[in-house]
């Protein structure tokens, strides 16, 4: 096997970084994700609490977008939460996060995720990260966190396909329990309460 110690800023081939400014929400519209929607026990992001912005807002305040196979990665409260974007993508990013891409002629996408969903990598990110209130991780600092990858890309692909695909079965489970959760209430409430 083949590995290699790479800084994290040098796996990625571009990062959409809105940090540092709060975009003009409106009551309806695109959804605007913030950190509070990204957790590392969800593949996806959660649409909890989210915000919405105007079409004219999407299209002319940010910097860029996420797109499919990117990674949302959280730079502020909980450094180093991340989770898939899908697609089609049907929201936007908050500050605070960026969407990371990786540079598929070094690591695939699939497999950065469990990279840095690793308690290794997250330890790493943990070390780094400065402020006592609020933490933050820098995206100055990407170049400080070493990660191990096997340059191998068929275990790349091995590894990030198991992974995603574990990940995913939890999702559906995760969906397929709260919709037996729900069903459960109304028998409840039909039984006993009307």
């Amino acid at each position: 096997m083949t590995w290699a110690d790479v800084p994290f800023q040098d796996l990625l081939s571009n990062v959409v970084d809105n940090r540092g400014k709060t975009c003009p929400t409106a009551e309806e519209g695109i959804p605007l994700i913030a950190t509070n929607c990204i957790k590392n026990d969800s593949l996806f992001p959660s649409f909890e609490k989210v915000r919405f912005i105007s079409q004219d807002t999407y299209d002319n305040w940010f910097r860029g977008h996420p797109m499919p196979e990117d990674l949302l990665f959280v730079t502020k409260g909980s450094p180093g939460r991340t989770c898939w974007v899908e697609n089609p993508v049907t929201y936007c990013i908050a500050q605070d996060m960026l969407a990371i891409r990786a540079d598929k002629s070094i690591i695939l996408p699939k497999y950065l995720l469990a990279l840095l969903r690793s308690s290794t990598v997250q330890q790493g990110i943990d070390n780094l990260h400065v402020g006592t209130l609020i933490p933050h991780f820098k995206k100055g600092d990407f170049d400080k966190l070493i990660i191990r990858i096997n340059k191998n890309k068929e275990i790349q692909e091995f590894i990030g396909d198991l992974y995603f695909k574990m990940s995913m079965k939890i999702h559906l489970n995760q969906q397929i329990n709260q919709t037996l959760e729900s069903i459960a209430q109304t028998i409840f409430k039909s039984w006993f309460v009307d």
